[in-house]
Parts: C-alpha cells; sequence; structure tokens
C-alpha cells in the first residue's frame, strides 16, 4: 500500500511539472505576439517623400527603432534596390525590423523615392550664332547637334523655325525647338543678316559680261563652301555648274538658281568633296569651262572650309579647286607694317617701319621662346612677303596676310600711330566689321591689359572698325557686327577673299611726344608686347612664361 502511494506521488509531481512548463511556454508566446502589435516602433529620419533629379546619388536618411523604449536601430534592415537613379520614376526604400525569424514575424514602413527628369536637351549649333549673307544668296544653314541626359538621339524631332528671305535686306531669326520624352524643351537661336553689298572689295563686278560666254560675277566663301553670281550665254532653263576630279574623273553637281535669263547664282558644298584637284564647268544648254574675269583682288582665292584647305586657282582665268586636309603651318603671323621706301609716319629720327620692325621681331623671339612657330612678313627693310620687287601697296600686302593668315592660328599687323592733333594718345585695335565679340574674345582680353598700364587722358575709340565708302569709324567695344565692307585693305582683303581674321595694332601716337617718350624711351613698349603674347600664348593653350631676358637685348 505504502509502495502505491508513493507512486501517485511521483505521477502527480511529474504531472505539475509538466502542466508549469506549459503555461510558462504559453506566457512567452503571449508576450512575444504582444511586441507585434504595440512595443516596436520605426521613425524616418527626413521626410517621407523625397525627389532627386535623374542621374544624382540617392542618399540614404536612415531610421530609428525603439522595442519597448529600448534602441534597436543597429538591427534595421534598410532595402534600397527598387531604387533606379537613371531611371525617372517612383520608387520605395524599405525598412525592416524582424521580431521572430522563426515565425517570419517583422515590422516595417517605407519612403517614397521620386526619380524626375527636368533638365531640357541642349542643341549646340554648328557654325555661327550670327551670319551675314548677301541679296539673293541661299542661306545654307549649317545644322546643329543634340545632347540629352536621358534621351540617346532626339535630332530628328527638332523643330526649325527659319524666318529667313533672301529677297529682302534685313534681319532674320532661326529658332530651333525639341522637347524630350520627358517633356522638357532646349531652344537655341541663330541670327542671320541679309545685306545687299556692292562695295569695292571682293563682291564688286568690274567685268562686262557680254565679252564673255561664261564668267563670275560675283564670288565669295562661305561655311560649307563657295557661293557663285555668274552669267553664262547658254545657261537656257537650267544652270549648273560640274566638278570634275583630274586624277579620278569624278564628277559633282552642283545646282544653281537662274536670277534673270542668262545670270545664274547659288552655292557649291566642298566641305565632302575627296582631296584632289577640280576642273570646273557651267552646264545648261551647253557647257564651257567657267571662267573668271575679274580682278585679282576681287577673287577669292583660299579658306579653310570645314577640315578641308580650298585653294582657287586661275590660270588663263579657268577656275579650278584644289582641295586638301587643312593643316595650319603657323602658329604666329605677324605682318611687320611698312618697308623698303614706304616709311610709315616717325618721330624725329625714328621711322616708324623700323620700330615695326624691332617689335615683331621682339614678339617672334618670345613666341618661338615658348615653342610656337611664327611667320613674319619681312625680315628686314625689304619689301613684304609676296609684295614683288618695286610695289607696296597696301592691297598686295593685304592679299599676302590673308594668303598666309588662312594657315595661320593667330594673325595681326603691328603699327604705330599719327595724326595732325597731337593731342592723340594711347592705343588702338582696328578689326574686321563684321566679326563678332565671341571672335576677337582673345583681343578684348588684351584690351583689358592694356586699361591697366595705360595712362590715357583723353577719350577716342580704342577698338573700332572703319567703313571704307564712307571713311566713318565706328566702335567696336560692344562687339557690334556692320556689314559695311573695312577700310583697311589689311582687314578687308583677308576677310572678302580668304575668310581670314586679322587685327591692326597701334599701340602708340609717335606724332603726340609724351605718349611717345612714354612707350618708346620709357621702354613701356616691352610691356605692351608682352600683354599680347601672354594672352595669346594662354589661348593657343601653353604655358606663359615671364622671363624674357633672351630677347630683350634687341632693344638695347
Amino acid at each position: 500500500m505504502l509502495e502505491f502511494v508513493k507512486k501517485n506521488r511521483y505521477k502527480l509531481a511529474l504531472g505539475f511539472i509538466v502542466m508549469i512548463f506549459i503555461l510558462c511556454l504559453s506566457f512567452g508566446l503571449s508576450s512575444t505576439w504582444a511586441l507585434d502589435t504595440s512595443l516596436v516602433t520605426i521613425d524616418l529620419n527626413g521626410e517621407d517623400v523625397i525627389t532627386i533629379n535623374v542621374g544624382d546619388d540617392y542618399v540614404e536618411r536612415g531610421a530609428t527603432v525603439l522595442v519597448g523604449g529600448k534602441d534597436m536601430t543597429k538591427d534595421l534592415i534598410i532595402d534600397t534596390s527598387q531604387v533606379d537613379v537613371n531611371t525617372p520614376g517612383t520608387y520605395y526604400v524599405t525598412y525592416k525590423y524582424i521580431i521572430d525569424n522563426e515565425n517570419n514575424l517583422y515590422e516595417f514602413v517605407t519612403r517614397e523615392v521620386n526619380v524626375v527628369d527636368d533638365e531640357s536637351p541642349i542643341i549646340t549649333l554648328i557654325g555661327e550664332e550670327n551670319v551675314t549673307i548677301t541679296l539673293y544668296e541661299d542661306y545654307v544653314d549649317p545644322g546643329y547637334t543634340v545632347n540629352d541626359n536621358i534621351d540617346k538621339d532626339l535630332h530628328d524631332k527638332v523643330i526649325v523655325d527659319n524666318k529667313v528671305n533672301n529677297q529682302v535686306v534685313g534681319d532674320y531669326l532661326i529658332t530651333y525647338t525639341v522637347t524630350d520624352s520627358n517633356g522638357n524643351t532646349g531652344s537655341v537661336k541663330r541670327y542671320v543678316k541679309v545685306v545687299d553689298i556692292n562695295d569695292k572689295g571682293a563682291l564688286a563686278s568690274s567685268v562686262n559680261e557680254i565679252l564673255y560666254s561664261n564668267t563670275v560675277m560675283k564670288n565669295r566663301f562661305n561655311s560649307t563652301g563657295i557661293y557663285l553670281y555668274g552669267y553664262f550665254s547658254k545657261g537656257g532653263s537650267s544652270y549648273k555648274i560640274k566638278l570634275k576630279n583630274t586624277s579620278s574623273g569624278e564628277e559633282t553637281i552642283a545646282l544653281m538658281e537662274e536670277v534673270k535669263p542668262y545670270y545664274y547664282e547659288g552655292n557649291i558644298t566642298l566641305i565632302n568633296l575627296d582631296n584632289g584637284i577640280y576642273q570646273l564647268y557651267t552646264v545648261g544648254n551647253g557647257e564651257e569651262r567657267l571662267e573668271n574675269h575679274l580682278g585679282e583682288l576681287a577673287r577669292i582665292v583660299r579658306a579653310k572650309i570645314g577640315n578641308k584647305l580650298v585653294t582657287v586657282n586661275y590660270a588663263n582665268d579657268e577656275v579650278s579647286l584644289t582641295i586638301e586636309d587643312f593643316n595650319y603651318q603657323y602658329d604666329v603671323l605677324i605682318d611687320v607694317g611698312h618697308g623698303g621706301k614706304e616709311i610709315g609716319t616717325s618721330n624725329g629720327n625714328i621711322l616708324e617701319k623700323d620700330l615695326n620692325l624691332l617689335i615683331s621681331k621682339y614678339e617672334k623671339c618670345r613666341y618661338e621662346e615658348h615653342g610656337l612657330s611664327v611667320l613674319l612678313t619681312r625680315e628686314d627693310d625689304n619689301d613684304a612677303l609676296m609684295m614683288g620687287s618695286s610695289s607696296q601697296e597696301l592691297n598686295r600686302r593685304g592679299y599676302a596676310i590673308g594668303y598666309y593668315g588662312v594657315v595661320s592660328r593667330i594673325a595681326y599687323s603691328n603699327h604705330h600711330n599719327s595724326t595732325v592733333d597731337t593731342s592723340r594718345m594711347g592705343y588702338e585695335l582696328l578689326v574686321q566689321a563684321g566679326m563678332p565679340k565671341k571672335q576677337l574674345a582673345t583681343e578684348f582680353d588684351i584690351v583689358s591689359d592694356f586699361n591697366s598700364i595705360y595712362k590715357l587722358t583723353e577719350e577716342h575709340d580704342r577698338v573700332y572698325a572703319r567703313d571704307y565708302d564712307s571713311e566713318r569709324s565706328y566702335s567696336k567695344l560692344d562687339g557690334e557686327k556692320y556689314s559695311f565692307s573695312d577700310y583697311y585693305a589689311i582687314l578687308r582683303i583677308p576677310y572678302q577673299l580668304f575668310n581670314t581674321k586679322m587685327v591692326i595694332y597701334e599701340p602708340t601716337y609717335m606724332s603726340n611726344n609724351d605718349d611717345f617718350n612714354w612707350y618708346y624711351y620709357d621702354k613701356n613698349m616691352i610691356s605692351v608686347s608682352e600683354i599680347k603674347i601672354e594672352n595669346y600664348v594662354k589661348s593657343l593653350g601653353k604655358e606663359y612664361k615671364s622671363d624674357n631676358s633672351k630677347c630683350v637685348y634687341l632693344f638695347d
């Protein structure tokens, strides 16, 4: 009996222990479930919704986790894998705190990330923003490129609003507009001036066309090739210019427009032609070699067209073209003004032609110290380059400057001033009438530096262009573009026959003793030249070296 009681006691004790274990287990589970409903809080740092621009980095702000008041942020899991910063859209970042891995219990919140594209496409003009064409000349648009941060090719979606009327003199606007796939719009403008130029330069005609079956009346280079206006007695109902490669025999046709019976005009595109020599023919009811009977200073000669050097040849007055890959031959072309019997002005026994040569030789020496190649139009007191044995005409100088200026990165002419008004003093720059300010950026930097050293006591135009016909001067300090023909052949001929920028420097008035003494006897001419040298050297991507000890001996 006693043994039976003992056994039941053991059974009761064991059952009691099992019951307590079950009660504890149940209590523990109920405690775990309580965490899911009330004890876990997740608070985002920063805004619940953020917006970033496509391509920008997403910067995670983080969040804070409290479990029953205890900071458990270290166990927070942040998932940013959905966010694609390179594609516009709405994405979500998830912040998760796991309560029980085994039973897959967790608490989470999300942050909304909006990736947007608010960047407009960029249209970049090929060629100049400001273009001048002559009356009745076809306007050939050089084109444009389009870049967008998202869309790869928007070129065909550009809308071009072209209001140019080449039949009427005036100013016209071309607007280029494009909208990307996200609704962003970009635009750019080009300004076209139509002018009627009948000057004494490249566009002047001194030809009696009736004497010839076929001759050029006007010619000029443009951004893609050549513009021609001519007479052809066998024109008929259509006019064409044929270019025949003398090596391959390949022929290229350029269509012309009939201006009036027997007169045609149009553009010949050259930028895509292969290198070689091309003979030119006019084709209508008949075919003849294209002739040019204009005077030498009215015939276009050569120019940089795209990546080609185009040279026009006139053997026996028949026109042919040489097309070759363009390469610069010189970094700097310096025209040494006057020379030989043409002395220029003077100050006592000091002749301008000698002072021009001294300054030019010093500048050449300094440029060469920077590793630049330099061509002087004369190295001594003889006639200048291409001037011939006796001629000293400014027209010939301008022609030579244009011919070599085409293959020079920088071209300018050194002179020194004089006037009957002895109060005049200081520097002057003469520039081409049609040159916009952005093409004269380096020269305006030079002007700014000049202003820091010159002691000017009277005011007049320091940078200007001069009208060939009226002889009136116009300020270029604000970069205005004028349609008149330049007064000085040094400026006019390079531009009209060669499309070459040229600048004339007049750093002092030799007729003003105070001005000249400051410049010459006080040796400030060295500082003046150094300003030009420094700015041009930097514009060519070289590091300027201020030590001039190896060149300054020229002034001893």
